[in-house]
């Protein structure tokens, strides 16, 4: 029996904001207005610089008809691909650390590990 392949695939929630806004046919800025959001809010947002928090996600909800808990879920899934995804590059760092920097990047490893479970 063959194994079914699973491919999940994770993406900031900015993403999903921008295709929102141009179904509203609505620029940031005009968001921005409309919303009450700062514009750099906003603009962070869309670049998938700014982390959606509860805060922004109830206002996203009210004027994108998005629910808050699918902004918020998207932002820790988002969150732990991100974690995840960091935590395997250092473990590939301590296999070929080539420097003597084994401490250092286990550590580094143990406060993302303490930080990604507290999520």
């Amino acid at each position: 029996m063959e194994k079914e392949l699973k491919l999940a695939i994770y993406f900031h929630p900015g993403e999903t904001l921008e295709e929102k806004l141009q179904e509203m046919g609505l620029t940031n800025v005009e968001f921005a207005k409309v919303s009450g959001l700062d514009i750099d809010i906003v603009n962070g947002i869309v670049a998938c610089k700014t982390d959606v928090n509860p805060k922004y996600a109830a206002i996203l909800e009210k004027y994108t008809q998005i629910p808050a808990r699918l902004w918020l879920k998207q932002q820790d899934a988002f969150d732990r691909y991100r974690m995840e995804k960091l935590a395997k590059s250092l473990v590939n760092d301590i296999r070929t650390d080539p420097y003597g920097r084994r401490q250092q990047i286990k550590a580094s490893a143990e406060n993302i590990y303490k930080y990604a479970t507290s999520l």
